[in-house]
């Protein structure tokens, strides 16, 4: 039975997504506490995100959001979740400096390139 409770604590950490918007419609339908990921870029609005598929992780593409969205997805408890497949430092520095939630990054090494530079310069 623990094991049991203990698999169900870790479905909070968790969240689920795919490409396909049918299917996450579906996914929606089935459970309305499932934890779901929506990408802003798939709508013409944050608010039609949140509308769609009442997400509790909204993905934005890198730099591409504002304050106002940050700020929006904070007010309703969504988690904000830009992505980088890049390896610039400097516009990673900025999505790192930017107040999102978490980052869905291609080269996540680079996160230990930026620390290690700071702790070289303090």
């Amino acid at each position: 039975m623990l094991e049991l409770v203990q698999q169900f604590e870790m479905l909070e950490d968790c969240f689920f997504w795919c490409e396909d918007i049918r299917i996450m419609d579906q996914l929606r339908l089935l459970n309305k506490n499932l934890r779901l990921m929506a990408r802003c870029y798939d709508f013409k609005t944050l608010e039609a995100t949140i509308e769609r598929h009442q997400p509790q992780v909204i993905e934005f593409n890198g730099l591409k959001f504002t304050e106002e969205e940050l700020e929006r997805c904070r007010e309703l408890g969504i988690l904000s979740m830009p992505f980088y497949l890049g390896s610039g430092l400097e516009k990673l520095q900025k999505l790192i400096d930017s107040g999102a939630d978490m980052l869905n990054l291609g080269n996540p090494e680079l996160v230990k390139k930026i620390l290690l530079s700071k702790n070289n310069s303090e």
